[in-house]
């Protein structure tokens, strides 16, 4: 653990545990996410922190006081008190990071230049996107940089809403293709800008569903689609589809626009095929189910599969979620956990103890 190491450190510095911080490099990656935290945490395991094929762990070793480690705590505890501590504690990168990672509106109350420090700055829009108001003017007019929070936390597109940057059709298309939520900030002259358009649902085909009907002809929809061989019929179909506009029925359409990971916005699917392919592509389409299909165990555990994404417990029907045995083993399928047929087929067909005893 990180504590140990501190034991260690103490042995060859002297310096106490209590004292010392040890902080990853700018830029190192633990797992599959940016390290977010000022320092390590004394429990954090070293393998957790480890990333694929990395064999060696580099630390900054920053010590600190006992008045900078008491005022960590505080505005950790509490990130308001930061409005009223002195501005040696507020010109601490240290505290500030500490107060930001609770509350990220606490950057408001941090020192100026803290305000401009990239990594402080950070810390705070992935707690909370629209603490990047508090930013420096230079931040929020950082090209690289605004893409680079938007891709934390979309929620930073809210302090940009006036900026120049949004004028800029190149940037709209980057923001767009990191999150189509950035669409809805682009001025009116974009998003009556066919080329612009076009462009956008070339590199990101779900932002489709984000123009009104109108605009979704024939070339937008097969652009979108990946250059599917769609006869106008269809397009038009897919362009009411993808207006938000229910009625698309065509299952050959649906499925194609599915697995091509397009978002059609339609009535409750009662399709097998249709929504397997919807949520192999996106676990939150499996809302869009019929109740019979999310009532049903063995598509279910199919669904779980495709997925492989836990968060389907969430959008299974109430029946399903009272069976506690049957919700474990669709934990263990989702996280891609070795299930053996027969355990999966007693549970699917409602054979297991738990479910006798209830009919009982």
């Amino acid at each position: 653990t990180v504590a140990d190491v501190k034991a260690k450190l103490h042995e060859i510095s002297g310096i106490p545990a209590q004292q010392q911080r040890l902080v990853l490099p700018e830029g190192t990656r633990s797992t599959a996410i940016a390290h977010h935290k000022a320092s390590l945490n004394d429990l954090e395991l070293l393998s957790g922190i480890r990333g694929p094929g990395v064999d060696a762990l580099h630390f900054h070793l920053v010590p600190y006081c006992a008045s900078q480690k008491e005022w960590c705590e505080r505005v950790a505890w509490r990130p308001a008190v930061l409005a009223e501590a002195p501005l040696a504690v507020r010109s601490d990168r240290a505290v500030a990071h500490a107060a930001v990672a609770a509350a990220g509106e606490a950057l408001q109350h941090t020192a100026e230049e803290l305000r401009g420090d990239r990594a402080v700055v950070r810390a705070a829009v992935a707690q909370k996107g629209a603490a990047f108001v508090y930013a420096s003017k230079e931040l929020r007019q950082d090209r690289d940089f605004v893409l680079e929070m938007l891709a934390i936390n979309a929620g930073a597109l809210e302090a940009i809403k006036d900026s120049d940057l949004l004028q800029d059709s190149d940037f709209m298309l980057d923001a767009i293709c990191i999150n189509p939520i950035a669409y809805s900030y682009a001025p009116p002259f974009l998003k009556k800008d066919r080329d612009f358009l076009l462009k956008m649902v070339q590199r990101r085909g779900d932002a489709l569903h984000l123009l009104s009907p109108e605009l979704c002809d024939d070339e937008l929809v097969q652009s979108a689609s990946g250059g599917l061989d769609l006869e106008r019929r269809e397009c038009d179909a897919v362009a009411e589809a993808f207006g938000a506009v229910p009625g698309c029925t065509d299952r050959s359409l649906l499925l194609a626009a599915q697995r091509d990971g397009l978002e059609v916005a339609c009535e409750e699917l009662d399709d097998e095929e249709v929504v397997l392919a919807a949520v192999r592509q996106d676990v939150q389409a499996m809302r869009s189910a019929s109740k019979r299909l999310r009532t049903k165990r063995s598509f279910v555990l199919e669904a779980a599969k495709r997925s492989a994404n836990p968060d389907i417990v969430k959008h299974v029907s109430v029946r399903l979620r009272t069976d506690a045995t049957f919700m474990d083993l669709l934990r263990r399928v989702a996280c891609g956990e070795e299930v053996s047929s027969e355990e999966a087929d007693t549970i699917s067909r409602g054979l297991h103890e738990d479910q006798q005893f209830t009919r009982y």
